[in-house]
C-alpha cells in the first residue's frame, strides 16, 4: 500500500479541477498512474535479480525458520514467486491559487 497526501500547484490541462468529480478523475488518474508505474519498476527488479524492497531481510526477521528454507534460493523465489499487489491511495488535499 502506496499512501500519499498532494498539493496541486497547478493544472497544465486548462481543466476547471475545483469541482469534486473533476478532482477525484484526477485522482484516480494519479492512483492508476503511480501504480502502475511502481509495479513496473518492481517486476524490473525482480527481472534484474534485485530485492529493492530488501524483502528477503523482512522475512528473515519476521519469519526465521521460513526464511531458513527460502535464503539459499532467494533470489530464485523473489524472481520467479513473489507477486506484487499494489494498492495506492492518493489524495489531493490542497490546492494551491493558481490550480
Amino acid at each position: 500500500m502506496l499512501g500519499a497526501e498532494a498539493t496541486l500547484e497547478s493544472a497544465l490541462s486548462g481543466e476547471d479541477i475545483s469541482t469534486p468529480a473533476a478532482l477525484h478523475r484526477l485522482e484516480r488518474e494519479m492512483n492508476e498512474a503511480i501504480g502502475s508505474d511502481l509495479k513496473s519498476a518492481l517486476e524490473k527488479s525482480q527481472a534484474a535479480g534485485a530485492d529493492i524492497l530488501e524483502l528477503g531481510q523482512r522475512l528473515e526477521w519476521r519469519y526465521p525458520r521460513l526464511w531458513a528454507r527460502l535464503k539459499n534460493k532467494w533470489m530464485q523465489v523473489y524472481g520467479k514467486e513473489v507477486r506484487f499487489k499494489v494498492k495506492t491511495d492518493i489524495r489531493v488535499t490542497h490546492m494551491e491559487g493558481g490550480a
